[in-house]
């Protein structure tokens, strides 16, 4: 049985991102949208946005630093998530946009001793940062 997750995630293929060789091999981009309508609650949409993050998190941040296929145990994984809403926390500002995709864009500028300073944002099509 396969499970279906709430929030559909792709990876952008690495080839659209313009960086730096030396900054782009520790940088991944991917696009996720709610599989199903969200309602108008923005305690909803900041959940999606939370979940989208921390289901990828570990796997990009050891994808990023080619330990994909090695990992054995984690040790702890720490979320600190700010959200930037452009006025006020209402519907307009944590809302997916119309088509319902954000990208996200996610980050390491170092690891070492098992760990993995990992980092992102999430952007709207309209480059509304929502956290």
């Amino acid at each position: 049985m396969q499970i279906q997750h709430a929030i559909d995630v792709r990876k952008l293929p690495h080839t659209y991102a313009k960086q730096a060789e030396e900054f782009a091999s520790r940088k991944m981009y991917h696009f996720y949208e709610s599989v199903t309508k969200l309602d108008d609650s923005p305690n909803l949409h900041l959940s999606a946005h939370i979940y989208a993050s921390d289901r990828n998190s570990l796997f990009v941040a050891s994808r990023i630093i080619g330990k994909a296929d090695s990992i054995e145990q984690v040790t702890s994984l720490t979320h600190v998530i700010v959200f930037f809403p452009p006025s006020s926390l209402d519907n307009k500002s944590v809302a997916p946009a119309d088509d319902g995709w954000s990208l996200m864009e996610s980050w390491t500028g170092r690891s070492g001793d098992g760990r993995i300073v990992y980092s992102g944002q999430s952007i709207r099509p309209t480059r509304v940062h929502d956290c």
